[in-house]
């Protein structure tokens, strides 16, 4: 796969696409945890199908040092910040999507969001909130950010595709969140696939797996209606 950095809407991201890349080629916007970075996510693509997909893969807005030697970004702050920086990710986020739409002739049914942990609370708040729907909505060991402000978006998305995975083991967002968000989900009228393994706060063969099935389903090449079709 090719590989480069750009930019858009003023946001920095790893794009990586096949060699030759072919029409109506379908895109994953990845999304890292905290204290990752864009390159985080990278090695999924192999994955999933990556002569099948184009990967956007940007970086959380918030830089932040884990250890004196390691450093990342994250989506959102923790405590009093919490809400005002998930707004501004949002913010971000959407600005993104309108320009790679455009950028790679890419509609949101031809999209999905994929996340882990901080990244999979912005795929749900994304993908839940757009008015027009993705393709699906991949979230890892995330949760669903402020439930009782969806009402609306839930009950005009219902055809929306969500898959929530979990590790039962995982300490650093407990399996409380996933099955939360799975709760909410299914009382609104969606749907979800929803898989809890027997892992800690990681992404595994296993979930990848799933991963990959599921968008095959929901991104399967059909060729765009004609005005005359």
């Amino acid at each position: 796969m090719r590989k480069q950095r750009l930019q858009a809407a003023g946001q920095e991201y790893l794009e990586l696409e096949p060699d030759l890349p072919g029409p109506n080629l379908p895109l994953v916007l990845g999304l890292h945890g905290r204290g990752a970075n864009a390159e985080d996510l990278s090695g999924m693509a192999g994955w999933l199908n990556p002569e099948g997909y184009r990967f956007v893969l940007p970086e959380g807005p918030l830089p932040i040092e884990n250890a004196p030697w390691e450093s990342g970004y994250a989506w959102f702050a923790l405590g009093q910040q919490q809400a005002a920086t998930v707004a501004k990710s949002r913010e971000l986020l959407m600005a993104l999507i309108e320009e790679i739409e455009q950028r790679y002739a890419t509609p949101r049914e031809r999209m999905a969001l994929v996340g882990f942990s901080q990244g999979a609370v912005m795929a749900l708040d994304i993908g839940l909130r757009s008015p027009r729907p993705f393709a699906g909505v991949v979230a890892m060991s995330g949760f669903l950010y402020a439930p009782e402000t969806l009402g609306p978006e839930l009950r005009t998305g219902r055809e929306r595709r969500v898959l929530l995975l979990h590790g039962t083991y995982d300490e650093v967002v407990t399996i409380d969140g996933a099955r939360l968000a799975r709760d909410v989900l299914e009382a609104a009228g969606l749907e979800p696939e929803y898989h809890e393994l027997s892992i800690g706060h990681q992404v595994s063969p296993e979930s990848l797996a799933l991963v990959r099935g599921f968008l095959e389903r929901v991104l399967r090449r059909t060729p765009i209606s004609s005005p005359e079709s």
